[in-house]
């Protein structure tokens, strides 16, 4: 999230490698990192971005991933300081900075959109 030149909020969201729907980072748990930790690497791998990753989870969803396992994913508010030019996954995704009613509209997940709202 980050504030535009004229004050308004404004949300970060990527399209996913597979069907180009939109999303937001995420990542998966890690033994060796933290929640917010993980949320803050996969800011700059899958987005671009670094930030501040506030104290609190905005919300969690469940994901079924791929190979059909589920996963508890918890959504962190991440105050963008810093875009990057060039990222890790750059050439895989797209990035647009949104609206929360533009993203609210674009996002497939309810559960995405109701985290969204939320903010």
């Amino acid at each position: 999230m980050r504030r535009n030149k004229h004050g308004q909020r404004e949300i970060l969201l990527i399209t996913n490698r597979g069907k180009h729907r939109w999303i937001i980072p995420k990542g998966w748990p890690s033994a060796r990192l933290s929640d917010k930790k993980v949320a803050a690497r996969e800011a700059v791998e899958e987005a671009g971005v670094r930030g501040r990753v506030r104290r609190q989870a905005l919300g969690k969803y469940t994901h079924i991933t791929r190979d059909g396992q589920q996963r508890l994913i918890k959504v962190y508010r991440l105050d963008v300081e810093h875009q990057l030019k060039r990222w890790p996954e750059q050439a895989e995704r797209n990035r647009a900075w949104v609206s929360p009613k533009e993203a609210r509209q674009l996002l497939k997940r309810s559960d995405l959109r109701r985290i969204i709202a939320a903010i």
